[in-house]
């Protein structure tokens, strides 16, 4: 196919050969994580073209981050699994952005070109024996042992303002990972829930750490639900809109 662009036999080579992508020279990043943070997307789609976008650029023996129109594409092409490395205990795969930045993003962008899911792995290199697990058996580890755990919140919570705002942070991280892997499952976002808005003792001590934090907390739930990566009832509702209230207006009520 690149013999008949036009392309010289051994540049041709050199491309279909290429199997290393990322941004331009002197470009970071993928843009995945402001969308989700700023809600500034409508549909997931936009996080693989997103991703595509800023990947695209070739790196190999004869290119140095070149442009080749469709070559990234024609690789995706031939993706069927993911794998991320997991390679120290101390970040779970909620904890980072980057990780569903990565490889979130690169799913959603064979989502966009194949028109179909691909199957995500987590390997596992922290133990003596490499362990490989699905994507969801990974977020629901990193909820259970940090997000929802009550020793993991009150250590945050010893660290005025930016304990509150660690948690806000795995908020993002949660609704990235839904939108980039569609695996988080209802329970972790019932859970999540129950522990930082009905549970009184902790939604006080949240409120008096950081309320800018848990009002951007309590708006990313609101957020998953409006989206429908989580099926909150009534009640839920109800009661995230009345905490979120009553934050803006001790926050109002600050700013006199």
């Amino acid at each position: 196919e690149l013999l008949a662009e036009g392309y010289k036999e051994d540049e041709a080579f050199d491309l279909a050969s290429a199997r290393m992508f990322g941004p331009s020279e002197g470009e970071y990043g993928t843009n995945i994580t402001n969308l989700i943070e700023t809600s500034n997307w409508e549909q997931e789609g936009q996080l693989g073209d997103s991703f595509t976008a800023s990947q695209q650029y070739v790196y190999s023996d004869k290119h140095h981050g070149k442009k080749i129109d469709k070559l990234f594409q024609q690789n995706l092409d031939a993706v069927n699994v993911i794998n991320q490395i997991r390679s120290d205990f101390e970040y779970e795969v909620t904890d980072l952005d980057h990780y569903y930045e990565y490889f979130g993003g690169l799913s959603k962008a064979i989502e966009n070109q194949k028109g179909e899911k691909v199957e995500i792995i987590i390997a596992d290199t922290t133990m003596e024996r490499i362990q490989a697990e699905n994507v969801q058996s990974s977020i629901n580890r990193g909820v259970r042992t940090r997000i929802t755990n009550p020793k993991w919140i009150d250590g945050l919570l010893n660290h005025p303002v930016q304990g509150a705002m660690k948690i806000a942070k795995r908020f993002d991280n949660l609704l990235g990972l839904a939108a980039t892997t569609n695996k988080v499952e209802q329970w972790v976002f019932n859970d999540v829930y129950d522990t930082y808005i009905r549970d009184e003792n902790i939604s006080k001590r949240m409120e008096e750490n950081n309320r800018f934090a848990y009002h951007s907390m309590i708006e990313t739930l609101l957020e998953c639900n409006q989206r429908q990566y989580w099926n909150a009832d009534d009640e839920q509702v109800r009661q995230l809109q009345i905490k979120m209230m009553e934050l803006e207006g001790e926050i109002e009520g600050d700013d006199f």
